[in-house]
């Protein structure tokens, strides 16, 4: 809607660039790659993004995010290490923290847990200077991605099903918004190290639980998941 309403009247280079933003995050995050792609290159076709790092990275991280989701895993790696480094040069805190816990979480899917790890420190690192709870949830979800692809399925289930407990008693809490809400769709792994680590009916009731949320908002490959 917001989109509709400013394509009515000027924008600037900045309103282009942040709605570009917006709506490619809200893709990604709710599993429709495609779109998430349409949305970043329409912002990197500004060509204040191109002169500009700080635009141009984060845009790029989004787009590593929508070609992991997409199943170009090598290439989504390619991309959040170029933006990584990239905004290592100059970026806040906050940005940097949070291009390097998406890279820790897709190095560790791409079976380089160590690495992630050490990414998933810089990324806790920024969030503590930050007070960033939103970030330090995420990087909660990454620690226990990185344990079950270490072989501790035991270690990651119950970090998981502790993670689901704090989120359910307190679903008004920045980790009950961060891991409930915005990221809905990273509980997914916590289904995924419950399953595999031997706690089968809470993930069954998770799983239940996803279907649901993910179904009253319209997400798409991550309610398929979620079902799966």
């Amino acid at each position: 809607r917001a989109a509709a309403f400013a394509a009515r009247h000027p924008r600037s280079p900045f309103w282009q660039w942040l709605l570009a933003m917006i709506s490619s995050s809200i893709h990604a995050q709710q599993g429709y790659p495609a779109l998430a792609l349409a949305a970043v290159a329409q912002g990197l076709e500004m060509p204040q993004a191109d002169r500009d790092d700080r635009l141009h990275q984060n845009l790029l991280l989004i787009k590593a995010i929508a070609q992991y989701e997409q199943g170009d895993l090598s290439e989504a790696v390619g991309t959040a290490l170029d933006a990584f480094r990239r905004l290592n040069v100059y970026a806040q805190e906050g940005a940097l923290g949070v291009s390097a816990a998406f890279l820790g979480l897709l190095l560790a899917e791409h079976g380089a847990a160590d690495e992630a790890a050490t990414y998933a420190d810089r990324a806790r690192q920024a969030a503590n200077a930050g007070g960033s709870s939103t970030l330090l949830a995420r990087i909660q979800v990454i620690d226990t991605v990185i344990a079950m692809r270490q072989g501790q399925g035991a270690v990651a289930a119950a970090s998981a099903a502790d993670l689901i407990r704090r989120v359910h008693s307190a679903p008004t809490s920045d980790l009950g918004v961060a891991l409930g809400t915005h990221d809905l769709w990273l509980q997914l792994y916590l289904l995924v190290a419950m399953g595999e680590g031997g706690e089968e009916q809470r993930g069954a009731v998770l799983a239940d639980e996803l279907v649901r949320a993910m179904g009253r908002r319209g997400d798409g490959l991550f309610l398929a998941s979620a079902q799966i």
